[in-house]
C-alpha cells in the first residue's frame, strides 16, 4: 500500500468545506448574509465559485460534496454568494475558471486531479484570489493554493476489513477506475490488504483466508472516465458470478454502475465519498 505523502502547510486534510473556508477567511472582514447588493468586486461581499470535474453537480461524489459545503459555509455566514459551473469535458476547465476569476470571486474551488495544472497556473494568474484544489496536489507553495486531500489508503483498507468480516463465501472483490489515477490506487489496493490481512481484528475463524479480486478500468475509452457504468455493471456480474458477496465500487459514475448491478443481485456493497445509497433508483 502506497504511503501517503507528507502535507504541505497548504495542505489540509480532514476538515468540511465551511471550516477550510473559515481558516482561508481569517482577518478577511466578514458581513451579515444580508447584504443588499452582491458585489463580488467590493471587500464587504465575498463569493466564492465552484468548477466541478467531468459530471454533474449531482454526482453522490466530490463534485456534490463540495457544493454541499459551499452551501454550508452560506448558511454559517462564512461567505455571502455561492455558483458552481459543470465541466461537461477537460477542455472547459479554463474557461469556467475565468468565468468567476472575469466576475471578481474571492475564491474558486476546482474539483479533482485533472484541473490540477489549470488550477495552478490560474493561482499564478490571479494572486489576489484564493484557489482550493480538492483532491489535488501541486508541485508550486503558494499563498494562494490550497490543496485538500484525503487519507485514501486508509478508506480503502477499513473497506477491506469491514468487507472482510461480512463476507460469507471468503471472497470480496473491488471495482475501481483506472490505476493511472493514484487516489483510486491507493483505495483499491488499501482495500486489499485490508481484507486479506484482517484476521484476528476481524474476528475470522483461524483456518479462514480472504481472497481479494480486485478489478481496474484498463484500456478503455478515456472520454468515459469516472462514467463508464456499463463496465463497471459488466465487470461487478462477473465477479459475482465468481463468489464474489461483497464489493467495493470506486469512481463516481464508474463506481455507481457496480453499485446497480450488485444491489440487483442483492450483493452487500462498500461505496465512497458519499452515502451511496441514495444513487440508486
Amino acid at each position: 500500500m502506497a504511503e501517503m505523502e507528507e502535507p504541505d502547510p497548504n495542505t489540509i486534510t480532514g476538515y468540511s468545506i465551511s471550516v477550510i473556508l473559515s481558516f482561508i477567511l481569517i482577518g478577511v472582514l466578514i458581513l451579515p448574509a444580508c447584504t443588499s447588493r452582491l458585489d463580488c468586486a467590493t471587500t464587504k461581499v465575498i463569493c466564492a465559485g465552484l468548477v466541478t470535474d467531468t459530471g454533474s453537480i449531482d454526482d453522490f461524489g466530490l463534485n456534490q460534496g463540495a457544493w454541499e459545503g459551499l452551501q454550508d459555509a452560506l448558511l454559517e455566514h462564512t461567505i455571502h454568494h455561492v455558483e458552481y459551473i459543470e465541466s461537461s469535458e477537460p477542455r472547459d476547465y479554463i474557461k469556467n475558471i475565468e468565468y468567476f476569476t472575469d466576475r471578481d470571486f474571492d475564491i474558486i474551488l476546482t474539483v479533482g486531479m485533472g484541473q490540477r495544472l489549470e488550477t495552478q497556473q490560474a493561482a499564478e494568474n490571479y494572486p489576489a484570489v484564493q484557489f482550493v484544489g480538492i483532491d489535488q496536489t501541486y508541485n508550486e507553495n503558494m499563498s494562494n493554493l490550497h490543496a485538500i486531500l484525503f487519507q485514501d489508503a486508509q478508506m480503502g483498507y477499513f473497506a477491506g476489513a469491514v468487507a472482510a468480516m461480512l463476507t460469507k463465501t471468503s471472497l470480496v472483490g473491488a471495482v475501481c477506475e483506472s490505476s493511472e489515477i493514484d487516489r483510486i490506487r491507493q483505495k483499491c489496493e488499501g482495500f486489499r490488504l485490508g481484507a486479506s490481512s484482517c484476521g484476528e481484528m476481524c474476528q475470522l475463524r483461524p483456518d479462514q483466508t480472504i481472497e481479494v479480486l480486485v478489478r481496474y478500468r484498463e484500456d478503455e475509452d478515456p472520454d468515459l472516465l469516472f462514467n463508464d457504468p456499463e463496465w463497471a455493471e459488466k465487470v461487478t456480474r462477473e465477479l459475482i458470478h465468481r463468489g464474489v458477496d461483497v464489493l467495493f465500487a470506486v469512481g463516481g459514475g464508474t463506481g455507481q454502475g457496480a453499485i446497480r448491478a450488485a444491489a440487483d443481485s442483492e450483493v452487500y456493497t462498500i461505496g465512497t465519498e458519499k452515502d451511496q445509497w441514495f444513487a440508486l433508483p
